[in-house]
């Protein structure tokens, strides 16, 4: 499977708008839709059902924790990269379709290597 669409959840304007660039120039994903809240993202998911959602943790109106798990009831096959900056992350929060934890500030290498984790699980 092809991964064509990723939803990217992020609060930080910085942190997004990069993400954004990467996806798209450097690893080369079509769609990349972009929200500034958990709320939002899950409107945008139902909306254009990407492949794949990364997803902050700490984010104002609805958490990333809340979000992966309505995400999850919605479409419990779609993965989620979770990235976040928080010292202590509860795992046990999280439901079984985030594939991968990646601490803030990541590298383009390390969003590059969990879509490629990704895309050669299928």
């Amino acid at each position: 499977m092809e991964i064509k669409k990723i939803l990217i959840i992020e609060d930080n304007e910085g942190i997004r708008k990069a993400l954004e660039e990467i996806l798209k120039e450097i690893i080369g994903i079509s769609e990349v839709i972009t929200t500034k809240d958990g709320i939002e993202g899950v409107q945008r998911f139902f909306e254009y059902e990407p492949d794949v959602v990364i997803s902050d943790l700490n984010m104002p109106q609805q958490d990333g924790y809340i979000t992966a798990q309505k995400i999850f009831a919605i479409s419990p096959s779609t993965p989620i990269i979770i990235a976040s900056g928080d010292i202590v992350i509860y795992e046990e929060k999280l439901p079984p379709n985030v594939i991968k934890i990646i601490k803030k500030p990541f590298t383009i290498q390390e969003i590059k290597k969990a879509i490629i984790e990704k895309i050669t699980k299928i």
